[in-house]
Parts: C-alpha cells; structure tokens; sequence
C-alpha cells in the first residue's frame, strides 16, 4: 500500500505526497476547501467553471489544450465535491512520467504551472472576469442543475439526503442553487474570487514516482509569491437521534417507482465502530450477496434494484430502490425487516467472511487508481486521521458477528422519501 507525506508548503497550504512507482503517469490535484454556504457554494462551483476556460497565459480552451498536447496529451479537469460540511472545488492535471517521454525530461513543473495559471492568474478585464464567458458558464451551471431531474435514480437520492439534513449544512448541494447563479454578474464574481483564493486553504496532491526533495521544491517555487491567509471552516457533529420519521411522496409522470430510505447510523468514518459498520453494509446492501439483493430483489421480487451505500462523514445510510408503485409498502416493511433480521443476529458466519472478502478485494482494486489514492488521502485529513490502508484493513478482518449485530442497533430511520408515478411513460 501507500502512505501520504504532508508537508507544509506555506500559510494556507498543505501538500500531501503519496510516492507510487505503479503508474506511467503522475497527478497533482489542486483542491480549495470551504464550509457549505447556501450563497457561496454557488459562487465557488460557477467561479471553476469560469477559470477553466482560459487564463491569462492560456486565454481561451484551445491555448490550453495546445499546452496539454505539449505535455503529450495530459488530462486536466475542474472538481468540486462535498466532503462532509465542506465543499472542494479545484483542478486536477495527469501527465506522462518524465521516465517515458522520448528525452525522458520531466514534465512536472510545467504540468504544476498549467494549474496554478488557470486557478491564480485568471483572464480579468477591467475588475472583472469576461462577460460573455460568465454568461455562458452561468447558464452552463443552471442546466446541469436543472438537469438532475432528468435522472429519476439520482434525483431521488439526493432529494432524500437534503429532506433528511434540511436543517443541517450538508444538506445544501455543492452544485449550487439556480436562483443564486441568476444573480452573479461578472464583477460580482472576481470580487468573489479575490477574496476566495486569499482566504481558503488550499491542499495539494501528488500521485507519482518523483522524488519527495523535487516535488516540494517544484511547489515551493511555484507558491513563494502567492499569498494566502486561510479562514478555518467548521465542521459539524453528526445526527444521531431522531424524533419522528419524515416521510415525504413527491409525484412525477415516471413508470418505476423511487423509493429511498434514510438513517441515522450513529458512526462516522473515524469512530472505531467504523470497519463493522462497513461490513454491516456489505451484509445489508451494498454487495451482490446483501440482504437487499438476495431477499427483496430477488426473492420476493419486489425491486428493480435496491442497495444501500454510507455516507461515512455524517453518518447516514442510504437505501435506494427501483419498484413499482403498487410495491410500495411490501418494500418498505422489506427494506425494514432485512435490517430487523441483522439486528436480531440472524447473520451467518459465511456471510461475514463473504462480506470481508468483498470488501477488503474492492478497497485494493480502488487503491490502484492514483484518483482513489487522493480520495483516501483526503477524506483521512477531513476526519483528522493519518491511517495507512493497511491498518484499516486489518480491521476490516477482525470484525465479528458481535460487532455486526452491535452497530445494527445503532441505526434509526429518520426520512422515507418515495418519488411516486402518477401517469404512464417511459422515462423512468
């Protein structure tokens, strides 16, 4: 496996190197983290959008594609994710190793340049970014907003989460709210962004085979004139009580039914409860082997699909399930009863050794990506942990039927949303 190095680079931020001789390529993975912010998240997530379109060095989509050609044919990408109660919003760039290109020269610097141009030294006129760009980046974001919609599956999951934390802040969307993305202008944007860049922290990945002294020095050099003074954002504890179970039908002219159910685990991905909760989820729905799958899908037939996924920084278990209408209650009290029956302890020794295997096999198929090592990487520094995969792993392969059962019984319903079908069609 692997571990990360965190080196302080300078006020504000923080590079985190993970040295692998695995890949023919290297990744640097720039990431601003902020607290949610039912106005700001929607600045941040259009203001990405914005800089990916040109820099003052690179000015429009071909200058930087001409400079990816250069570095014989790189990837570069915008991100933003929600991590918890923050919102990551960055670029990520994966280049050949300088070991396989024809002079054998690294790329790494200006792999390094090319992202720090379009993230510090955007294309501004006159106090303000270009007009034209943020009207079409705006209407961009507003589309993909309104598109989520479109995705019956998708729609209904995040609907589900944002019933169940409407009162907490990871309940608001990292893509933004329309109405808020109507009223951002051009000025209004780079204001936005002075301040942004000065004041979030910022935290740098690197995934490859250079050497630790040349990586630094390379980023070092790069950040020796940029100043930032980061604000810290606050992190929220997780819900664990509920008072009464939310249930919420929306209806829609779709066929297939969408029925989602929220809990409350009582565990989050730092607690030592955590590996068992992780089995348990295998156990219940996560795995081709799960409760869900082998019980309510394909015994008493009464899903499309239905499995279950943590949302392991606060603590929630999702399930989510295709049905038809007319199913609606048998997969509910199924959903429910499957989760009764590990409560009860009706979990068989093979289905825990079934359920390590699965897990540990598909936590080291993911750790061969360079992108799931930067995942690992910076959900461990969000939670304030520094495991090796290793370590967890280990105790994956020592959790019991005991512990199944226990972290079980910590888990409570709390919303129940169903996207109900009221007309016949083929969307689903």
């Amino acid at each position: 496996m692997y571990k990360a190095k965190h080196i302080h680079i300078c006020s504000g931020v923080t590079l985190h190197y993970i040295k692998t001789d695995k890949f023919k390529t290297d990744k640097i993975t720039m990431l601003f983290s902020a607290g949610l912010d039912k106005v700001y998240t929607s600045y941040r997530t259009l203001l990405i959008n914005v800089l990916m379109t040109g820099c003052r060095k690179l000015p429009d989509i071909k200058a930087i594609n001409d400079r990816l050609y250069e570095l014989y044919g790189a990837d570069f990408a915008s991100l933003n994710t929600k991590r918890g109660d923050i919102q990551q919003t960055g670029a990520t760039i994966k280049f050949l190793n300088g070991a396989f290109t024809p002079d054998k020269k690294s790329m790494l610097s200006a792999a390094l340049e090319t992202v720090t141009d379009v993230l510090f030294d955007p294309l501004v006129k006159d106090g303000a970014f270009d007009e034209k760009i943020v009207s079409i980046e705006k209407k961009n974001l507003i589309d993909s907003i309104r598109a989520d919609i479109n995705n019956k599956t998708v729609y209904a999951r995040k609907k589900c989460i944002s019933l169940m934390c409407e009162n907490e802040v990871y309940g608001i969307s990292s893509e933004g709210e329309e109405a808020v993305v109507e009223t951002i202008d051009e000025k209004k944007l780079y204001d936005f962004y002075k301040e942004f860049v000065s004041k979030t922290s910022l935290d740098i990945y690197y995934v490859g085979a250079q050497s630790e002294d040349e990586v630094v020095n390379a980023v070092r050099s790069t950040f020796e004139k940029i100043e930032i003074a980061p604000i810290s954002y606050k992190k929220y504890p997780a819900v664990y009580d509920v008072d009464d179970v939310k249930r919420i039908t929306e209806e829609m002219p779709v066929t297939q039914g969408k029925l989602s159910l929220g809990f409350r685990t009582g565990t989050v991905r730092n607690d030592k409860d955590y590996a068992a909760l992780s089995i348990f989820n295998v156990i219940y729905g996560l795995a081709p082997t799960s409760k869900l799958f082998t019980v309510v899908r394909e015994k008493m037939s009464l899903c499309y699909y239905c499995r279950s996924q943590l949302i392991e920084t606060k603590g929630i278990l999702l399930v989510s399930s295709g049905i038809e209408c007319e199913n609606k209650e048998k997969a509910e009290a199924g959903i429910l009863q499957q989760l009764e029956e590990i409560k009860n302890g009706n979990v068989s020794d093979d289905e825990i050794v079934t359920a390590k295997k699965f897990y540990v096999n598909m936590l080291k198929s993911s750790f061969d990506s360079a992108g799931a090592m930067v995942a690992w990487t910076a959900a461990e520094s969000y939670d304030g942990t520094d495991r090796e995969q290793d370590d967890f792993i280990r105790d994956i392969m020592n959790v019991t039927k005991e512990d199944v059962v226990r972290v079980a019984n910590k888990i409570k319903l709390d919303t129940v949303y169903y996207l109900k079908g009221n007309t016949h069609t083929d969307e689903v």
